[in-house]
């Protein structure tokens, strides 16, 4: 299997979203995460102020992998895996320099190797969130109309109002990072893990897919998005 060896630059930015299906029951939910391989990770790096050498020479690996042959990549997080570069684009900086921007999409291959998820965490969740976190409520309502402009809305469900809530942890540690960044693959968005919000009391809680800003050494930013549940 070839190799990718050319290291990006700051910053390198990792998304990652989960292969999960939930089954509601009115205002309950149970999740299940499907395939060997739940995890979707796909990174926008950048190779900036590159010499002509450098420019080719990851022009013509990628060129050469074409966007459908896998190749290994040790990521900025140190996890090696397989990858496929299915786009990427170069811009010509100077008379000398050029940088070339690419995304990297994780991919299983029966060669391996390949990344897998953490174990599931087994405590609450108890990293704190940035200021400026913000909360979303959504109610389970449903409308009759009787005509003539009247109607009655009716909440449906022990549970009527369900709360989402957009997390932000920023200047982290690589350390700290690297903590959040398992427990929340250990989840795999399947499992609900106990959370206290900024105000509120503790409940249940999923997250399916974060942001991971890689901004340079011991200096990293995760967005994250926390969905409360219900389950039976």
């Amino acid at each position: 299997m070839t190799t990718f060896t050319y290291v990006a630059d700051f910053p390198v930015t990792e998304t990652t979203t989960l292969t999960t299906r939930s089954v509601t029951y009115g205002t309950a939910e149970e999740r299940l995460a499907y395939g060997l391989h739940v995890l979707v990770d796909t990174w926008a790096v950048k190779f900036a102020a590159r010499t002509a050498a450098d420019r080719d020479g990851i022009l013509a690996f990628l060129e050469a992998r074409g966007g459908t042959e896998p190749f290994t990549w040790l990521t900025p997080f140190g996890d090696t895996a397989q990858f496929l570069c299915p786009t990427w684009d170069s811009s010509i900086d100077s008379c000398l320099l050029s940088t070339v921007g690419a995304s990297f999409i994780l991919v299983n291959t029966a060669a391996g190797p390949n990344l897998t998820a953490p174990a599931p965490p087994s405590a609450a969740f108890t990293y704190l969130p940035d200021f400026g976190t913000s909360q979303k409520y959504d109610t389970r309502v449903k409308r009759i109309p009787f005509g003539d402009g009247y109607s009655q809305q009716i909440t449906y469900g022990i549970h009527p109002e369900q709360a989402d809530w957009q997390l932000t942890f920023s200047q982290r540690t690589n350390s700290e990072r690297d903590a959040i960044r398992t427990y929340l693959r250990g989840a795999k968005g399947e499992l609900a893990f106990s959370w206290t919000p900024p105000y509120g009391t503790a409940g249940k809680y999923v997250c399916t897919e974060w942001k991971t800003d890689y901004v340079n050494f011991n200096n990293n930013t995760i967005n994250a998005t926390f969905k409360q549940v219900f389950e039976p």
